[in-house]
């Protein structure tokens, strides 16, 4: 189980100072349990989940209080998402002053190739990259320590692995995903 497949949200906020505004940034943030918890957010520390920038098609001046609207959306396509965007920044008097209709969808890479390998009749064969993952995960079996699966990684697969250091690195990301 794992993330929806399709979410949205209307939201409204009002801009916190005079400024010029580029477009929306959005970041995690959970709460596991009690005071446990992370963030992905500005001024948080680093962490696996970063932050996205959905950029205005022109930058937009602001008043600290003036109000901006977002139909915020995210379609999983494959194994990312199409997001979109819909934007308006409202004068003083609430009419609508800018709007912004955007997405991703542009920069989604559906290229005919990338199509043509998700066909049902396409017959797939493995990159170099997965025949090294499937070659270290071949090796996991508990007989060998990380370190000697990534010395000889390195040494099978010389044009993917500059040094074994950087074979551990994808040994040490394969293991903590699909080790017991």
């Amino acid at each position: 189980m794992g993330a929806p497949a399709r979410v949205a949200a209307k939201l409204e906020f009002s801009a916190a100072r005079d400024g010029t505004a580029h477009g929306l940034c959005l970041w995690f943030e959970t709460q596991l349990l009690g005071d446990i918890g992370y963030s992905s957010g500005p001024g948080g520390a680093a962490t696996i989940y970063g932050q996205i920038l959905l950029p205005w098609l022109d930058p937009v001046a602001v008043s600290e209080g003036q109000e901006i609207q977002v139909k915020l959306r995210a379609d999983l396509v494959g194994q990312d998402y199409i997001w979109s965007w819909n934007t308006i920044i409202l004068a003083r008097d609430g009419v609508p002053l800018t709007h912004f209709q955007q997405s991703t969808f542009q920069g989604a890479n559906f290229s005919p190739d990338s199509l043509r390998r998700q066909a049902l009749d396409y017959a797939p064969l493995l990159s170099e990259a997965a025949q090294a993952d499937l070659w270290m995960l071949g090796r996991m079996d508990g007989s060998a320590s990380l370190q000697v699966i990534a010395q000889s990684a390195a040494e099978r697969f010389p044009r993917l692995f500059s040094s074994w250091r950087e074979a551990f690195r994808r040994a040490a990301d394969l293991s903590r995903e699909f080790s017991r």
